[in-house]
């Protein structure tokens, strides 16, 4: 699959751009959450961001679909547990996606594809508030979540506007975080650190509904990433884009 994207990228710039190349550019708005707490390496946090951010897509052909996201959110209840200590504070994050999807077979109600992902979500909490054994801690935390997703799916037309689309495959994802407690008291400092660097191989499926009026199409997306295979949870993904399309 990814010597297909290649294949066409290549080609695309060989030839161009096709003269009825359609690009929209979106906002969107995503919430993801990990309904456990993600425990790995002693290191344990509650997940959650929420973004807003625009969409930029391009058919390249008839055949090969580019998009790419960026996007900007927090989350102000955060728990972040490391070294025996349990913080809690707000958390800023980014994020960043590069996709590319390609047609293989196509007929009036249904369509076969492939798609692959590369998404980026860089997290930091400059300003945490915590306790341990009774004592006021603070804190900071940095962490990044990086996915590579490889999916096949297919594409049903429910009705003249609408459709829908299911996808499942394979996620390669690398999670590292640093996360620092100080305590001050008296006179009397102490500093515990904490460094995770980690890399898991799970499944990931995906729905999404789409309806379109004219030029402007509503998005719906749900997605489930799992992250058993180092920790005991998910990543679940709910997702809202309006396309406009010129």
């Amino acid at each position: 699959f990814i010597y297909i994207l290649l294949i066409s990228l290549m080609s695309f710039g060989t030839h161009g751009m096709a003269e009825d190349q359609l690009v929209t550019i979106s906002p969107f708005g995503l919430y993801e959450q990990s309904p456990k707490p993600i425990l790995v390496d002693g290191v344990s946090t509650k997940y959650g961001l929420g973004v807003l951010g625009a969409e930029l897509r391009s058919n390249v052909s008839d055949k090969f679909l580019l998009s790419g996201k960026i996007g900007y959110g927090q989350n102000n209840d955060q728990d972040v547990s490391f070294s025996g200590a349990n913080f809690n504070g707000m958390v800023r994050g980014s994020y960043l996606e590069g996709a590319g999807g390609y047609t293989f077979y196509a007929t009036q109600s249904y369509t076969l594809f492939g798609e692959a992902k590369l998404i980026n979500r860089a997290l930091h909490a400059p300003d945490l508030k915590g306790t341990r054994n009774g004592l006021a801690l603070t804190g900071t935390a940095d962490t990044t979540i990086r996915t590579a997703d490889a999916l096949l799916g297919v594409k049903y037309l429910l009705a003249k506007q609408t459709t829908i689309k299911a996808s499942a495959g394979y996620t390669r994802w690398h999670l590292i975080a640093d996360a620092t407690g100080y305590f001050a008291s008296n006179g009397i400092t102490a500093t515990a650190r904490k460094k995770i660097d980690t890399i898991g191989h799970d499944p990931v499926f995906e729905i999404s509904f789409e309806t379109t009026q004219k030029s402007r199409s509503i998005i719906a997306n749900i997605a489930s990433r799992s992250l058993h295979s180092k920790a005991n949870t998910e990543i679940l993904t709910a997702e809202l884009i309006y396309q406009v399309s010129f």
